[in-house]
């Protein structure tokens, strides 16, 4: 248990320190100042996209949505392939470590 919390620790604070994590922040946060922009100009009764009826703030919460599982995947992704590149996946699954625990 103390080597999942180590390496959940040593990915949590890399995860931190990436680039990609500053380039989403700056983007969602540029998405939620740009609506709270549009929301105060133009009022509640004029933020309503037309056809669907519902207001733009709701619009921008179900596309925030769609973004962060994007970038999840797209993170994940990045860490599988650093992990096949560098060689640790096959070092770790040589150990006599269940698949269980390498998931957690």
């Amino acid at each position: 248990m103390k080597n999942i919390w180590t390496l959940t620790s040593f990915e949590f604070k890399r995860t931190l320190t990436s680039k990609m994590l500053l380039v989403y922040t700056l983007i969602f946060t540029a998405m939620y100042v740009l609506t709270g922009i549009l929301f105060h100009v133009y009022g509640a009764d004029s933020t309503v996209v037309a056809g669907y009826g519902q207001s733009f703030p709701v619009e921008m919460l179900q596309s925030s949505l769609t973004f962060t599982a994007v970038f999840i995947a797209i993170y994940v992704g990045e860490v599988l392939i650093q992990e096949r590149n560098n060689g640790t996946i096959k070092f770790v699954l040589l150990r006599s470590v269940s698949r269980f625990q390498y998931y957690l």
